[in-house]
């Protein structure tokens, strides 16, 4: 959970922009009556109609009063948006909720808006960075490789033995980079403590972190650091052009 409405409006961008949307903070629309101050605007670039989403960031202790939503539909006609989002710390008073059942506007916890994304954000996202980072790690350990097999070959025996011994150490780790960079079973990350304890049982690797932002950050930094084993071994990473 963020820790100040700027946070919101951040966190909230930056999700948007990792799904393929072009996003803005405290972005400002021209309107019939003046202009608008939008907290979060953004553009579904890969859209036909290149659909506007209008979003308001509250980070506010008590729940979005009815009055709140009425505003934003004025908001939302004046500016021509698409689809409407108030996402909130607390969610909304059930007066507003039902307001929004007829409106192309959607009250959301914070919680709530990423459960919406998180599919898409997860796929589009999260699965390609993995294999992005995780490729020449793989490439130094696969049980076939034409060029690491030329590069062994120049080699010094003290040199193959630190490599095989690295080799053990990243094996399994290198697997469950491959495994995760093309999964399909979305389902099984839902729960990321299940997936945690899942992971420590099969590839004895013990996932510290608890969101998957921050996982991402952990396995690019784990990944990053296993390479530079091997790049150790043979004085280069091999694999770069």
């Amino acid at each position: 959970m963020p820790k100040t409405w700027q946070d919101l409006q951040k966190v909230v961008k930056y999700i948007f922009e990792q799904i393929g949307f072009e996003a803005h903070v405290d972005y400002n629309i021209k309107t019939p009556r003046g202009s608008v101050d939008i907290d979060v605007f953004a553009i579904e670039i890969t859209s036909v109609n290149r659909n506007r989403y209008i979003v308001e960031c509250k980070y506010w202790n008590s729940k979005i009063p009815q009055a709140v939503i009425h505003s934003f539909t004025t908001v939302m006609s004046e500016t021509g948006g698409n689809v409407g989002y108030i996402i909130s710390k607390k969610g909304t008073q059930s007066g507003g909720l039902d307001y929004t059942n007829s409106t192309n506007i959607k009250a959301l916890t914070f919680d709530e808006f990423q459960k919406m994304y998180f599919e898409v954000w997860f796929v589009n996202y999260f699965i390609p960075t993995v294999k992005a980072v995780s490729e020449h790690l793989f490439d130094y350990t696969e049980p076939i490789n034409s060029r690491r097999f030329r590069q062994m070959d120049l080699l010094s025996e003290e040199k193959k033995e630190k490599y095989f011994e690295a080799y053990e150490a990243n094996e399994k780790f290198s697997y469950w980079m491959l495994s995760l960079s093309n999964s399909e079973k979305i389902e099984a990350f839902y729960d990321l403590e299940k997936y945690k304890i899942n992971i420590k049982n099969s590839c004895k690797y013990e996932i510290k972190s608890n969101n998957y932002i921050d996982l991402l950050s952990e396995l690019s930094f784990e990944c990053k650091k296993r390479i530079e084993e091997f790049n150790s071994v043979f004085g280069m990473n091999i694999f770069n052009n």
